[in-house]
């Protein structure tokens, strides 16, 4: 009878230790979800309301790291003039800077540019942005959207809030007198998409500050919450590697116990 006892402890162990191994797989799944973070903000400063053709502006985008974590950040940026086709040459041209040379942006898609690898808690960064609009530009309705998506030691997808800065094209000639700065306003409903094929970290140009490019998991989150906030996703940072550490742990643990009992158990037949 002891035997018999002893035998069903032993075929129970693995059923556990495969529950409990799941139950980390899982946890570690949801900790590779991007995880959405209020704290790491880009701003545009300086980005007039009233832009008019056959001129350029010269503003700075922002990025804080309002968070408690260590991070690599990618910011990501896209300006649009309503009614311009999707694939045609925009009459509005963008570049940035980190300091050596000018870049362009590509124009039909949101991108990322200036690469930073390390962002310490209440750090921030400057990126130098040049808009230059054509002579031969109507008036029009645009807009920049501006980002920062980053990844830190335990989550691989972090996602700033999207800001949205709605601003007008004047036709060449017109007085605007001195504008006012765009103040950032809610993303609309499709504002708050990041690339598909596009990841972090893979920018080829410089980036915004030395080192060897870390690459971060593609981001593709979407939601906002019913104020037009970025929800909070995810989970705990810490919880994926401690549970796949318990997981293990009881594996082997498992294994032992069943070696030991199946000798015991010989021993007593």
């Amino acid at each position: 009878m002891a035997a018999v006892r002893e035998y069903s402890l032993v075929q129970d162990a693995p059923k556990k230790a495969l529950e409990v191994k799941k139950a980390a797989e899982e946890a570690l799944a949801t900790a590779k979800e991007c995880v959405r973070e209020d704290g790491l903000t880009s701003l545009a400063v300086g980005l007039p309301s009233k832009v008019v053709a056959g001129t350029s502006v010269d503003f700075t985008l922002r990025v804080t790291n309002g968070t408690e974590r260590t991070l690599t950040v990618d910011p990501l940026v896209f300006f649009h003039v309503a009614g311009e086709p999707r694939g045609e040459k925009s009459h509005v041209e963008v570049e940035w800077s980190n300091g050596a040379g000018w870049q362009a942006l590509n124009g039909d898609d949101p991108e990322y540019i200036a690469h930073i690898d390390t962002m310490k808690p209440g750090e921030q960064s400057d990126v130098k942005l040049r808009m230059k609009v054509d002579s031969a530009a109507q008036a029009a309705d645009a807009f920049a959207l501006l980002a920062g998506d980053a990844s830190d030691a335990y989550n691989p997808c972090v996602l700033g809030p999207m800001k949205r800065y709605d601003f007008e094209l004047l036709p060449a000639g017109s007085k605007t007198g001195p504008a006012d700065e765009v103040e950032p306003g809610r993303p609309g409903e499709d504002d708050d998409k990041r690339p598909d094929a596009a990841k972090p970290g893979t920018d080829a140009g410089p980036s915004a500050q030395g080192g060897a490019s870390q690459q971060a998991v593609r981001v593709t989150a979407t939601d906002t919450d019913a104020d037009g906030s970025l929800a909070a996703t995810g989970t705990s940072s810490a919880m994926a590697p401690l549970a796949l550490a318990s997981a293990v742990t009881v594996a082997l643990g498992a294994g032992a116990v069943f070696a030991v009992r199946r000798r015991k158990a010989a021993d007593n037949v």
